[in-house]
């Protein structure tokens, strides 16, 4: 292992502790906060679990080609639909939090929302085809268990837009949740069928409570048919991989969006994603690896909304290194 390597390294971990330094604690990342997966109705994404009413479906991936939902993706390949019904049942999807709310902490969190202007299902009160195209709320409720919300922590304006709108929400926990749940809520306390996209989830991120989201550092992602930054990328992430480590950053893309990942590695993932039948191959030595790093990068590289057949993990006894992004074939 080079020492200028452990060096770097070193620097980087600083870098971060100092950014951070105003913070009350690191941010709290989702598992897949851009909810990617295969287009499919009633299934939630990976990463998330289904919260809603006992023996009504699960929310609905986009854009598959159903229900009349034609909105592209605000940030990845794919999004959430999520409906509320005239029987007075909506739907909820929730998610174990990587590290417990401190209760009385403010935490940003931003979420984009939007209305299909299609959304075609049957009514559970006629059984007749309905358009579910009234608008809706969102709802961010905090849990101490599975789908038991308790706390109701912030709901948005009622969502009327069919283009993507950015909300801020300004969390203060009055008690160390562990679960966070998005629900689809009536705008007015009614009963009726709407409809809600959701799309790119920031992390929960500790701020001021008074300033709310804090200014974050600028990095662009690719683009469609952009393929001129991934190769520089591609050294910069395999420097540190091949230590055993791999640096999150909180940074901002120039479209709202808020990540806490590997820049490097979700810029390559994203440039796999755009790229038809690419693969992101990855070598490692576990000989020269952290404990549990593979399955570690493994989870990274899903949570930058790569599915498991988008990547390849193969073990290599060569060189003296951990890991490394060996290609995109």
């Amino acid at each position: 292992m080079k020492a200028y390597s452990i060096l770097r390294a070193n620097f980087t971990l600083l870098a971060m502790a100092l950014s951070f330094a105003c913070m009350a604690q690191q941010p709290v990342p989702f598992q897949n906060p851009s909810f990617e997966d295969q287009p499919d109705f009633g299934k939630p994404p990976v990463g998330w679990f289904y919260c809603g009413n006992f023996g009504e479906t699960p929310p609905d991936i986009h854009p598959g080609g159903f229900y009349g939902v034609v909105t592209p993706p605000k940030d990845g390949q794919t999004y959430v639909g999520m409906v509320a019904r005239d029987n007075g049942t909506e739907e909820q999807l929730g998610q174990r939090l990587a590290a417990p709310l401190v209760r009385g902490q403010c935490y940003a969190f931003r979420i984009f929302a939007a209305r299909s202007e299609q959304y075609a299902s049957f009514s559970r009160i006629t059984g007749q085809p309905a358009p579910f195209t009234l608008p809706l709320k969102v709802t961010v409720l905090g849990a101490h268990r599975h789908c038991e919300p308790v706390a109701v922590l912030a709901y948005s304006k009622t969502i009327l837009e069919t283009e993507w709108q950015q909300l801020d929400f300004l969390l203060q926990p009055k008690a160390a949740f562990e679960y966070l749940i998005l629900a689809a809520t009536s705008a007015n306390g009614e009963f009726y069928n709407g409809n809600l996209l959701l799309d790119a989830a920031s992390p929960l991120v500790p701020c001021d409570c008074n300033s709310g989201m804090p200014v974050l550092e600028r990095f662009d992602l690719p683009q469609p048919g952009a393929s001129t930054v991934w190769k520089d990328w591609l050294a910069e992430l395999n420097t540190d991989l091949e230590d055993g480590v791999l640096v999150q950053h909180l940074f901002e893309t120039a479209d709202g969006v808020v990540h806490y990942q590997n820049r490097y590695l979700l810029g390559l993932a994203r440039f796999v994603q755009y790229s038809a039948g690419a693969k992101l191959r990855i070598t490692f030595n576990p000989e020269h690896c952290p404990a549990q790093f593979e399955e570690k990068l493994k989870q990274e590289i899903e949570r930058c909304g790569l599915i498991k057949k988008r990547y390849v993990f193969k073990e290599s006894k060569t060189g003296n290194g951990c890991a490394m992004i060996a290609g995109i074939y």
